[in-house]
């Protein structure tokens, strides 16, 4: 079950990295869950850090066996754990959340938690997947980020009990992983665009370091973000930047 067990981590830099050496070195197993109070060093998309107050955020990292029979459609993943925030977040928020492709979880135009998936390889065996998670949930003050991110505590003005709520999210995560299983990828997908942001609506992006605009029609079984602009285009992660 993802959850078991629950490793609690005073301060490290990054629970990212902390899993995948415990995976690597064989220490980790399927399921289990590497949440710290403090990270220094956390890890965002792009190689960006991802900015957490001490204390008052679920920082979190899951080790996961890849399921052998989307093996060539790895971007499952993101959606297992994308579609179990959304689904944690929902009991708590009661409207106005999306899932910003590929995996950030927004609250109206702000974000209110991350998703990053990073992969252990040997060789051409796919060995571990590596899903940190990190969720505003305390916090109220995000430096040089206002009116860009957003916690659980700003929406609701109620304060929370972090390692609570991180259990409660696993358990989320590990019902979307068991569904998968048993009802399949398409179905997962099909939960994933229903919340996807901006789905229906015109939006901007930037490719090539030229802007434009294009409609979000959703993503497709691999990952990819279906656009229209004049024509219909499937763009890849790293292809495209969101323009907010």
């Amino acid at each position: 079950m993802i959850g078991e067990p629950f490793i609690q981590l005073k301060k490290v830099k990054s629970t990212n990295t902390y899993a995948k050496r415990e995976a690597q070195i064989g220490k980790a197993l399927h399921g289990a869950v590497y949440m710290a109070h403090t990270q220094t060093v956390g890890k965002g998309q792009w190689g960006r850090e991802w900015q957490a107050a001490a204390g008052e955020n679920i920082t979190l990292s899951v080790v996961l066996n890849p399921l052998e029979q989307y093996a060539h459609q790895s971007f499952f993943c993101s959606m297992v754990l994308a579609v179990g925030a959304y689904q944690f977040l929902k009991t708590y928020v009661d409207d106005a959340l999306s899932i910003k492709w590929p995996n950030d979880l927004y609250w109206r135009n702000r974000k209110i938690g991350g998703i990053l998936i990073e992969n252990i390889y040997h060789g051409k065996q796919w060995n571990w997947i590596i899903g940190g998670v990190g969720i505003n949930v305390n916090q109220t003050v995000f430096n040089g980020l206002l009116n860009k991110a957003v916690s659980i505590r700003q929406i609701t003005g109620k304060k929370f009990d972090i390692i609570f709520l991180a259990r409660e999210l696993c358990f989320m995560i590990n019902g979307v992983w068991e569904s998968l299983q048993q009802k399949g990828l398409e179905w997962l997908r099909s939960l994933y665009n229903e919340v996807l942001f901006c789905k229906n609506q015109t939006a901007i992006f930037k490719k090539d370091n030229i802007q434009f605009e294009a409609k979000v029609i959703g993503v497709d079984i691999m990952g990819n973000l279906i656009l229209e602009h004049g024509t219909t285009e499937h763009v890849a992660y790293g292809r495209v930047e969101w323009i907010l």
